[in-house]
């Protein structure tokens, strides 16, 4: 009996590992949307740094919104819907769009949303429009080509673009003149706590790359727009290491899109994570388990 739930916790804690792997390159975008795609129907219990990330730009664009202009919104990754429901109860006679590549994400979005407007009972109410696609196909489909926004938002998302510079050009572009752009997302320096036990035990720091500020400063370069944001700190506690990493994967966050150059930069190894590796940090990182989201957050406005 005893080697049998030895070699259960054995597999398990190899299934986990492998949750943690870099996908091949040209497989990173499906790798992701199957990810989100698996745990949308859980995502909601583990969603808490999101969950605060969300609730922070709503009260970012009830302070900034007032000069947009009146006309389409959209929600670039709405996810289950966690923002959904603010912009929804804020804009409710404006036409939304709600876009995600992950089909149960959309399935849930549209759960929850029904759910939050039965409670709101809205005498005027324009529907919401859901789209099933990445933001990269958004960006470049024939059929959106003429639709431009009032106020784009995105919270918890765009730290997934490949090229985020690119995107956030693109998305400017999709603006009406004093149209806006409001954002969060997790940047460089998240998670000090893994990696700083990752140095400690010289094991590889697997954490997903996350961008850095200078990438929205070079993404608003030479456009008709300017920039306000903020970096703040969102710490999530955890019984144990292992709750952490299990709800890494419940939120979908287990395929990296970037390359681990950084950990010889930081003259941590560059080899794969082993499950020996793996078993190491889970009995050296003791409880309290806290784990700290760097966060971004700001509005990029198209000029009039």
């Amino acid at each position: 009996m005893i080697l049998i739930l030895l070699l259960a916790a054995k597999m398990k804690t190899k299934m986990l590992l492998d949750q943690l792997e870099l996908p091949a390159n040209n497989l990173i975008e499906d790798s992701v949307v199957a990810n989100f795609s698996k745990q949308a129907f859980i995502y909601d219990k583990v969603a808490r740094a999101h969950k605060v990330a969300a609730h922070n730009l709503d009260q970012c664009i009830a302070s900034n919104s007032t000069s947009a202009p009146s006309g389409n919104i959209l929600e670039v990754g709405c996810g289950t819907g966690i923002l959904s429901q603010y912009l929804v109860r804020r804009f409710l006679n404006q036409k939304i769009h709600l876009l995600d590549p992950a089909p149960n994400m959309l399935v849930m979005c549209r759960k929850n949303l029904d759910k939050h407007l039965r409670q709101l009972k809205p005498d005027n109410l324009t529907p919401p429009i859901f789209i099933e696609s990445t933001i990269e196909e958004f960006l470049t489909e024939s059929r959106f080509a003429k639709i431009n926004f009032a106020l784009i938002a995105s919270s918890f998302t765009l730290h997934w673009c490949i090229d985020l510079p690119a995107v956030i050009k693109q998305l400017v572009n999709k603006l009406e003149p004093r149209g806006q752009l409001f954002f969060s997302y997790p940047v460089a320096g998240s998670f000090p706590e893994w990696r700083e036990m990752s140095i400690n035990l010289d094991i590889p720091f697997t954490a997903n790359e996350l961008p850095c500020q200078n990438k929205l400063r070079s993404a608003i370069d030479n456009t008709q727009a300017t920039v306000d944001y903020r970096q703040y700190s969102c710490q999530v506690n955890f019984v144990s290491a292992l709750q952490f990493f299990q709800e890494m994967k419940r939120l979908g966050a287990t395929s990296p899109v970037l390359t681990k150059s950084s950990n010889q930069e930081n003259g941590l190894p560059t080899r794969k994570l082993t499950v020996g590796d793996f078993r190491r940090l889970l009995a050296a990182w003791r409880v309290p388990i806290n784990c700290t989201y760097e966060i971004i957050e700001g509005i990029i406005t198209r000029r009039g």
